[in-house]
C-alpha cells in the first residue's frame, strides 16, 4: 500500500513509498527548480523507515539536473546509513541501454559510497 506519493509533472519525477513492503520508487525527470524542497518530504519519510528489515529502492529515472542529482546521493547516503542499523537495503539502478551516461552516474554513486547497486535495462 502507498503510504507517501508525489505525483510526477513535467519536472518532477514520480515519488512512491511503499512503507508495508518497504520499498521506494522515483522514476520520471527530475529538473525541478528547488530540487531541495522536492525530495525533502521523501528524506523526512525514510526517517519513520529506519528500523525497517528490509528495504528496496528504485531508481528509474530518464534524466535528472546537477541539483537533483545532489539529492538523489543524499538519499542513497541516507539509504546505506539503514545499513549501519541493521537493515537490509537492494539498490536498482535501471536505465537505458543507449544511455550508458546514465549508468555510468550509478557507478560513480555505487563507488563513492560503497554500497551495492543492482543495474537493471529498461527495455524498449
Amino acid at each position: 500500500m502507498i503510504s507517501f506519493q508525489l505525483e510526477p509533472t513535467i519536472t518532477t519525477p514520480s515519488v512512491e513509498v511503499d512503507e508495508e513492503e518497504g520499498e521506494i520508487t522515483i522514476s520520471g525527470r527530475s529538473s525541478p527548480e528547488n530540487s531541495v524542497g522536492f525530495y525533502q518530504p521523501l528524506l523526512d519519510v525514510m526517517d519513520s523507515l529506519s528500523e525497517s528489515p528490509r528495504l528496496v529502492f528504485n531508481f528509474a529515472l530518464e534524466y535528472f539536473n546537477t541539483s537533483s542529482g545532489k539529492c538523489l546521493f543524499d538519499i542513497i547516503r541516507k539509504a546505506g546509513k539503514f545499513t549501519e542499523e541493521g537493515s537490509e537495503i537492494e539498490i536498482n539502478w535501471f536505465y537505458d541501454p543507449e544511455d550508458e551516461d546514465m549508468r555510468e552516474i550509478g557507478e560513480d554513486y555505487e563507488d563513492i559510497l560503497d554500497l551495492e547497486f543492482n543495474y537493471l535495462m529498461i527495455s524498449a
